[in-house]
């Protein structure tokens, strides 16, 4: 569904999306009617969807923020709208792709050193003590957010497992450092892991008791399928409904 580009191409294609018909319905209503905010600086202008049954009522801040970026006549912005356009109304329901038995459960490979150390220290742990947390491969927080993360899970006092690959460049920019003796201070509660981890058997292990998770969809359908863990929601840069669904399975 990001390659709206296609459309130029004029040839047959098909279009994947895994997020929801709500939110598929509600995204295409946006970029078909573009609906706009009597006065630009209330953020809590309600915006609603009639033609979508029981859609719900949201503000204007809770909207995409690729949508609410929108620019009439900008090129990158009509790019966009035009790329929302399906040239059809063919729709077929084919979700969640997600199965507990499914060999992609270990994707990634489950034979690294890295996997094997993280899976030896889970080994260790008592049932349903751990929390683990990760946001994902592009949500990114500023070194105050990682403080104050950092700060609330050593007062916890529980195990945790912290998942977090920021790149040099993030770091150097102030985004995502890992506290200055942090992982000294909680050693033997807490294990940081910079680099890839096997998410679905993390999620899998029986020590697992909490996920403190950005809320992304693969996240989100990952804790449920795999791990039936109850998830802390941190929604990351998401649209409204994503939020909602997240709050909800939670």
């Amino acid at each position: 569904m990001f390659l709206g580009w296609t459309l130029y191409l004029r040839i047959r294609r098909y279009v994947f999306s895994p997020s929801r018909a709500l939110a598929l319905s509600v995204i295409y209503s946006l970029w078909r009617d573009l609906p706009e905010r009597d006065d630009i600086t209330d953020e809590d202008t309600p915006i609603s969807f009639p033609e979508i049954p029981n859609s719900p009522i949201y503000p204007w801040s809770k909207l995409s923020t690729v949508y609410r970026s929108y620019v009439e006549g900008d090129p990158a912005s009509e790019f966009i709208k035009d790329g929302r356009e399906l040239g059809h109304d063919r729709v077929w329901a084919v979700g969640p792709l997600l199965h507990p038995n499914d060999a992609s459960a270990e994707r990634g490979g489950s034979s690294s050193g890295l996997t094997r150390d993280v899976m030896t220290w889970l080994d260790k742990c008592e049932d349903r003590s751990v929390v683990y947390v990760c946001f994902g491969s592009q949500a990114v927080l500023t070194n105050k957010q990682m403080e104050e993360l950092g700060l609330g899970l050593e007062k916890s006092g529980v195990r945790f497992l912290c998942i977090k690959e920021p790149t040099k460049g993030q770091v150097e920019g102030e985004w995502s450092l890992v506290p200055s003796g942090f992982e000294d201070r909680v050693a033997g509660k807490g294990l940081v892991v910079r680099g890839w981890a096997p998410q679905v058997l993390i999620l899998r292990h029986r020590v697992i008791g909490a996920f403190l998770t950005h809320c992304g969809w693969n996240s989100v359908l990952e804790a449920i399928v795999y791990g039936g863990v109850p998830m802390l929601s941190w929604p990351w840069g998401l649209t409204s409904l994503q939020m909602q669904l997240c709050w909800w399975m939670s």
